[in-house]
């Protein structure tokens, strides 16, 4: 007897194994993207070498030539090495870094690629670009409370304890949105300095 697997059960199977990976991650992860011609952006400020002197990890921006997406390379704190590509999109007046791997992963993967081992959109909310690039991932525990009490809220998956929303991209959209004016709902911003070339 053959089993054939609904494209649900097969995202579910997949959700799983990638629920192993990023167990302790704080990332906001979608199916979908939220990237549209309207809401894509680009912003000089973004481009250049970032550090954090706080978490020790860092990246390095660039717009990928005749594009408005992004070409994002992250180093983690163990001096792990990960590119992505990616959009900044401006939503309802707040920015967002959406971004996918550009490559496939390897197994010495940093964190967030290994966020997005399975075609998974990984959120960063923008909290500002004027003087330092701060960057906030969501509060993991605060979401998944959340979603608790409010389960229709959006429609998303719990995978090994892990979020991931499953919605429509304009709901997605405006969710994360609305999660930016919850005070718990994002980590405490990582300020990352502009380094020199």
């Amino acid at each position: 007897m053959t089993v054939r697997l609904t494209s649900v059960k097969r995202y579910a199977v997949v959700f799983m194994l990638f629920a192993m990976l990023c167990a302790n991650a704080g990332c906001l992860l979608s199916l979908k993207s939220m990237a549209t011609k309207k809401n894509i952006v680009t912003n000089d400020s973004l481009e250049g070498s970032w550090e954090c002197e706080k978490t020790k990890d860092g990246w390095t921006i660039g717009v990928i030539k005749g594009s408005k997406q992004y070409r994002l390379t992250h180093r983690d704190p163990d001096s792990k090495i990960a590119v992505f590509k990616g959009h900044l999109l401006k939503i309802q007046g707040k920015l967002f870094l959406e971004i996918i791997p550009a490559d496939e992963i390897n197994k010495d993967a940093n964190f967030y690629q290994r966020l997005s081992y399975i075609p998974t959109y990984v959120i960063i909310h923008v909290q500002s670009l004027d003087s330092a690039l701060e960057l906030s991932d969501v509060n993991p525990n605060w979401l998944k409370e959340y979603l608790k009490k409010n389960a229709n809220a959006i429609e998303h998956s719990i995978v090994n304890d892990r979020v991931v929303l499953t919605d429509s991209p304009d709901k997605v959209s405006d969710f994360v949105v609305q999660l930016t004016n919850e005070p718990k709902a994002f980590t405490e911003a990582r300020k990352y300095q502009k380094l020199l070339d």
